[in-house]
């Protein structure tokens, strides 16, 4: 008799906890730094033209030193943008990897 469903999916889960927490940290990461690009933006528009955006006192909790002047503002712009491209590569690749990983398992319990 084939074991239910969920207890497949519970026991994949337990083998590779590691890479599932990976997977699921890297995405929440990702869709985060997402949100904050845009709001970085309004940032600079800060710095530029001296507007105080109530979208941008999103990031107020960072160091003001990280987009004092416009050097400064698209060094951190292009690592939000660079560790965001890192994390959904991440997330994307291991998630093909879990996938294939399940399937593989599932087709050697069904074909035993």
């Amino acid at each position: 008799m084939m074991p239910h469903k969920w207890s497949i999916l519970k026991s994949f889960i337990r083998r590779h906890i590691a890479t599932v927490v990976l997977v699921l940290c890297a995405g929440l990461l990702a869709n985060v730094l997402t949100i904050a690009i845009p709001v970085s933006i309004g940032k600079y528009y800060d710095l530029l033209f001296e507007y105080h955006s109530r979208r941008a006192q999103v990031l107020d909790f960072l160091p003001q030193s990280w987009w004092d002047t416009v050097p400064h503002f698209l060094t951190f712009f292009f690592m939000l943008i660079i560790l965001r491209t890192v994390l959904a590569f991440i997330d994307r690749f291991y998630t093909g990897k879990l996938g294939e990983l399940l399937v593989k398992e599932m087709r050697e319990k069904l074909f035993e």
